[in-house]
C-alpha cells in the first residue's frame, strides 16, 4: 500500500507539476495584485484624499491623449463650502464628491458609454475607484479608474484582461484557456489537495527530521530533504488554496454544463432616468439594514429588468466575511425599493463559502498574512521544481547503474566482445545432480 501510494504521488506530481508551478506564481502575483498596480500605473490607481474637486476644462470624452489635462478648480457644492460625504466608516476623515455629482462627471467625460458598475473603495480612500462600462451600441465590458476627490476619469475603458490585474484572473483561474481551462485548473486544484494528503500520510514521521538537510549526502538526497519540508510546512495552506480553487472552478462548470450561459445585452442607451439619486438609494439602504455600507453599485445593464443594486456588508463584519455579501436593490425610474438580502440571515454553508475569498487570497491580516500567502503560491512552484529533480536524478541513476552492471539489462553486450553472454541456466549450480 505504502509502495502504491508513492508511485500515485510521484506520478500525480510530474503529471500537474507544471500546471500547478504556473497557477501558484501567478497566484502570488494575484495577492499583490494591489500593490504591483500602484507601482505599475500609479496615475491610474493612486488617488490623493486631499486634492481638490476639479473638472476638465472643457469637458469631453476621455481618452488615454486627455489622461494627463490640467484640470480647473471646481467650485464648492454647497452652502458651507464643504462637500458631502457619503462615507458611512467614522475612521474615514475624507470627503470625496458626493455620489450624484460624482455620477454627472462620469457621464460628462463618458458620453458614449453607460456606466453599469461601480466599486467604491470605502476602506481604501487613497486607492482610485473602478468603473465598470459598456460602450453603447456593443455587449462588452471594460473598465477604467475614477478619481473620486477631483471628479476625473483616469484613463480611456479597456478590456478587463488588458489591465495587470485581470491578466493573471484569466491566467490564474482559467490558463486563458476559457471554460475548459477554468475546469482543467479546478482538476490540478484537486491535485494540489492530494498532493497535499498523500505527502503528509507518506512523511507522517515528518517531526523526527522535519529540519534535517543532508548536504553532504549528493543532489538528490538534498532536494528529497527540500521537497519533504516544503511541502510538510505549506501543506495547510495549501489545502484551503486547493478546496477554495476547486470549489469555485468546478461549481463554475457544473454550473455552465447545467444552465444555458448568460448573454449580456447590446447596450444602446442610457437604462436609468436622469433623476436617478444614487445618494438617497445609500440613504435609504442604512436605513433599512443598521450598519449597512454600499462598497459597489450595479447600474441598469439588462433592459429587460433595470435594478439599481447596492452591494455591501453590515459592519462591523467578521474577519473573513466579503464586503459585498449583501445587497439592497432599487427600481431606477421611480427609486422604489425593490428587495434586501441580508446575508446574515443565510445558512452556515453560505456564510462558510463567503469566507474563501479572504482565505484564498490572504486578504485579512494586512502584509504579515498577504506575505505568507504569496510564499505558499510559491510552495507548489518549488515543489514541482523539487520533485521533478528528484525523479530526473533518480532515474539518471538508475541509468548509470545499468550501464556498470551489464548483467542487469536484457538488451547489454557481452562483456567481452568475442564472447556471448553467459547463459546462467547452463551453469552447473542449475544442472540437475
Amino acid at each position: 500500500m505504502r509502495k502504491l501510494l508513492w508511485q500515485l504521488h510521484g506520478w500525480l506530481g510530474l503529471s500537474a507539476g507544471l500546471g500547478l508551478l504556473l497557477v501558484g506564481l501567478s497566484g502570488s502575483l494575484l495577492v499583490f495584485h494591489v500593490e504591483l498596480a500602484a507601482l505599475f500605473s500609479p496615475e491610474r490607481h493612486v488617488v490623493d484624499p486631499t486634492a481638490t474637486a476639479v473638472l476638465t476644462t472643457p469637458v469631453g470624452p476621455v481618452s488615454d491623449r486627455t489622461l494627463s489635462a490640467q484640470p480647473a478648480p471646481l467650485p464648492t457644492s454647497t452652502a458651507t463650502g464643504t462637500r458631502p460625504d457619503h462615507l458611512a466608516d467614522p475612521a474615514i476623515t475624507t470627503t470625496p464628491l458626493a455620489l450624484d455629482t460624482a455620477l454627472r462627471r462620469i457621464e460628462q467625460q463618458l458620453p458614449e458609454y453607460e456606466l453599469t458598475g461601480w466599486q467604491l473603495q470605502n476602506e481604501h480612500p487613497d486607492r482610485a475607484q473602478h468603473l465598470y462600462l459598456i460602450r453603447r451600441g456593443t455587449n462588452e465590458w471594460l473598465t477604467t479608474t475614477f478619481d473620486p476627490y477631483t471628479g476625473r476619469v483616469l484613463g480611456a475603458p479597456h478590456r478587463y484582461d488588458e489591465a495587470l490585474h485581470g491578466w493573471l484572473v484569466e491566467f490564474h483561474s482559467a490558463l486563458f484557456a476559457g471554460d475548459l481551462g477554468v475546469a482543467f485548473a479546478g482538476l490540478l486544484a484537486i491535485g494540489l489537495c492530494l498532493l497535499g494528503l498523500s505527502g503528509a500520510y507518506l512523511h507522517r514521521d515528518f517531526w523526527r527530521h522535519f529540519f534535517t538537510l543532508r548536504w553532504a549526502r549528493g543532489a538528490r538526497i538534498l532536494c528529497s530533504d527540500l521537497h519533504k519540508f516544503i511541502g510538510i510546512a505549506s501543506m495547510p495552506l495549501n489545502l484551503a488554496l486547493g478546496f477554495t480553487g476547486a470549489y469555485w472552478n468546478l461549481s463554475h462548470t457544473a454550473v455552465h454544463l447545467v444552465e444555458e450561459e448568460h448573454e449580456q445585452a447590446v447596450i444602446d442607451r442610457r437604462l436609468y432616468p436622469e433623476s436617478l439619486s444614487l445618494a438617497a438609494a445609500v440613504a435609504d439602504s442604512a436605513a433599512r439594514l443598521p450598519g449597512f455600507r454600499a462598497n459597489f453599485i450595479s447600474l441598469p445593464s439588462d433592459p429587460t429588468h433595470p435594478t439599481v443594486i447596492l452591494w455591501g456588508a453590515v459592519e462591523p463584519r467578521p474577519l473573513l466575511a466579503r464586503a459585498y455579501s449583501s445587497t439592497v436593490s432599487y427600481d431606477p425610474a421611480t427609486g422604489e425599493h425593490l428587495r434586501t438580502n441580508d446575508f446574515r440571515a443565510t445558512g452556515p454553508w453560505k456564510r462558510f463559502v463567503d469566507t474563501f475569498e479572504a482565505v484564498h487570497f490572504g486578504a485579512f491580516g494586512g502584509l504579515p498574512t498577504k506575505t505568507l500567502w504569496c510564499l505558499a503560491g510559491l510552495a507548489p512552484a518549488a515543489l514541482a521544481l523539487s520533485g521533478f529533480a528528484i525523479w530526473a536524478l533518480r532515474r539518471r541513476g538508475s541509468r548509470s547503474g545499468l550501464r556498470s552492471d551489464p548483467m542487469r539489462r536484457a538488451d547489454a553486450p557481452a562483456a567481452n566482445p568475442k564472447e556471448p553472454v553467459t547463459d546462467r541456466s547452463n551453469s552447473p549450480a542449475c544442472l540437475p545432480k
